[in-house]
């Protein structure tokens, strides 16, 4: 099974049952086949989960919300919240089992149209693998959960962006930050196999047309011709020293709406 991870970070505090409305109806819209049926705080989920009822959601809405689909395609999935003093991204993540049992088009359509409605920073949909390890790894964006190393994780904090760009994947969405810091420009004539611009004003950056193509040895050289293209010091690189200063753009944060 070769897992599939989306994920959004946004500048938006996330905290209203508006914005639990608003999520789950992109959701609906753009990938009706990946909707969960499980929905808590913590594990075990127990709580029964409907597109169609979002007491549930709206009970449990504060700080973070886990969910889950036992039904294929399998996966989970996680909201975290703005909260406290300090400012940081709000994100949403989904982990799919096996990539094998998704609509590619559905999980394109929604990384476009929740990095829109949310305004996010960033956003990717990849599954990460040989090629990925290492940079993964070192930027500590990967992880191995079992001992067998065949379940992964991928997931991207403001931590690191605030450092650096740890890699490009399969698609990524590059928002307003990043476009003011590289130009619209730049991004717009990546050597990438698709690079369109979002209603919003961000850019989604395709490598390939098929996921599949990011395991095979083409993949490392558009990854390393499209990080040379955008700027060479914004990416992670494992050749560079610790110490080294990478370009990285200013955050600026939503109100805090209760």
């Amino acid at each position: 099974m070769t897992q599939l991870f989306f994920e959004i970070l946004s500048p938006l505090p996330l905290t209203r049952r508006l914005d639990a409305r608003k999520l789950f109806a992109v959701w609906r819209d753009a990938a009706p086949d990946t909707l969960p049926d499980r929905i808590g705080s913590h594990e075990p989920l127990r709580l029964d989960f409907s597109i169609d009822d979002l007491e549930s959601a709206f009970s449990i809405w504060e700080y973070h919300v886990l969910l889950k689909r036992v039904a294929k395609p399998k996966l989970t999935s996680s909201i975290f919240m703005q909260y406290g003093p300090h400012r940081r991204h709000s994100t949403w993540s989904i982990s799919v089992a096996d990539r094998n049992h998704v609509d590619m088009r559905s999980m394109e359509n929604l990384i476009s149209a929740s990095s829109v409605e949310f305004s996010a920073d960033f956003g990717f949909v990849h599954s990460p693998n040989h090629f990925d390890i290492d940079v993964g790894l070192a930027t500590e964006t990967v992880a191995f959960l079992d001992a067998k190393r065949s379940k992964k994780s991928l997931f991207l904090t403001t931590h690191v962006l605030n450092k650096y760009l740890p890699d490009i994947y399969w698609i990524t969405v590059f928002g307003k930050p990043y476009v003011d810091l590289f130009s619209r420009g730049r991004l717009l004539s990546a050597p990438a196999f698709q690079v369109r611009e979002l209603s919003n004003g961000s850019i989604l950056m395709k490598l390939f047309e098929d996921i599949s193509s990011c395991e095979e040895m083409d993949y490392e050289k558009r990854k390393r011709e499209v990080k040379q293209h955008i700027s060479a010091s914004a990416f992670f690189d494992l050749s560079k020293a610790t110490s080294y200063i990478y370009s990285a753009p200013e955050f600026f944060w939503g109100d805090i709406e209760q």
